[in-house]
């Protein structure tokens, strides 16, 4: 029997500049709906986390100790979530990040292998 070996992969969700900032009920539907999709064929690893549109909730941190609080204003993109979905290849995971209504409504989703750590 031949079996694959499923990897994680980490699905970066980023809002454009361009995009309508707050979603409609319709684009939230179908993103739940998505995300449901994925969850029933057993797809996701972990859920990751959807994050707030508010500049307080921003921070960057240096080396040299100094940070700076709120978004880049010179940013075309912004996160504005993760999730973790197993996959066969990245290939397998391109089309899943495909799927997702963010993509359509003109968002972008970056793939990335991710190798899991265990908490002890």
């Amino acid at each position: 029997e031949l079996t694959m070996e499923v990897k994680d992969f980490m699905l970066i969700m980023r809002a454009t500049r361009a995009m309508n900032s707050i979603p409609t009920e319709k684009d939230l539907a179908e993103r739940k709906e998505w995300l449901a999709d994925i969850e029933k064929r057993g797809l996701i690893v972990q859920k990751g986390g959807a994050t707030p549109a508010s500049p307080d909730a921003v921070a960057k941190v240096f080396s040299d100790g100094s940070t700076t609080d709120g978004f880049d204003v010179n940013a075309t993109e912004f996160i504005v979530g993760y999730l973790v979905i197993k996959a066969e290849d990245i290939n397998e995971a391109k089309n899943i990040a495909l799927s997702n209504p963010l993509v359509k409504a003109g968002g972008t989703i970056e793939v990335r292998q991710i190798l899991l750590r265990e908490l002890h």
